[in-house]
């Protein structure tokens, strides 16, 4: 794919960018839609709750009734939250790598992204480092960024728990500073971070279309000023 855009290709950043801009906006359509279906669901649950809190003589604690409808809550929307979570995420790293894609073909350095043993966002910042000498880490949000990075690792491969130790209290778990000030989300006593607004999903949406293009602007320059080797016969 490099190859031919190197060949037939008159290099659009501005296009480029415009085209990322437009998945982020479907995504943020997407998310307005799942909010309305939630928002039915939430009426419709609190009419249970009703139904059960006038059903039976037995009172509950306060506390332990916000609780459980808390929980309830969270787990009605975790399915909802973390699908769009992962497809945010998603498009930010398939935009970036194919960015990388595309420039290699402009590259007089024989580098190639496929190479790197690393995945996803990880993959890029070692390409990119090793064509452009750019350090994505020192970008603008890239701290940002890489929390939602783990947040999707959590979300994948734990089941959306901070819980990786045993053995020692949530608060001593390596990953719950990173969300216990977050007003977006709640960990649970189980240690399973929920997103509680989805205001969480459209940050990240807008901070990846930023942090990509900050990415093509530090890296487009430099492609301008690299002569296109000739092609191979």
């Amino acid at each position: 794919m490099a190859n031919y855009f190197k060949d037939n290709f008159d290099w659009d950043f501005g296009l480029f960018l415009s085209n990322i801009q437009l998945v982020a906006s479907k995504v943020s359509d997407s998310i307005v839609r799942f909010n309305e279906c939630l928002k039915s669901q939430s009426d419709a649950m609190s009419e249970d709750v009703e139904i059960i809190e006038d059903f039976g003589t037995a009172k509950m604690p306060g506390d332990l009734a916000a609780s459980l409808i808390s929980l309830m809550k969270n787990l009605k929307n975790e399915v909802f939250y973390n699908s769009l979570l992962i497809t945010a995420y998603s498009y930010l790293e398939f935009s970036l790598i194919e960015y990388c894609k595309l420039i290699e073909g402009y590259l007089t350095k024989d580098i190639r992204i496929a190479r790197y043993k690393q995945s996803g966002i990880l993959k890029a910042k070692f390409f990119l480092h090793d064509a452009f000498d750019l350090d994505i880490s020192d970008l603008e949000n890239w701290n940002q960024i890489d929390a939602f990075r783990i947040h999707r690792n959590i979300i994948i491969h734990n089941n959306s728990s901070i819980l990786y130790k045993q053995n020692r209290r949530l608060q001593e778990q390596k990953y719950f500073g990173l969300f216990a000030d977050n007003k977006s989300v709640e960990i649970a006593e189980s240690g399973r971070v929920f997103i509680s607004d989805s205001k969480y999903i459209d940050s990240l949406l807008a901070l990846s279309t930023h942090f990509l293009a900050n990415i093509i602007e530090a890296t487009k320059g430099k492609v301008e000023t690299y002569q296109v080797p000739p092609n191979e016969e």
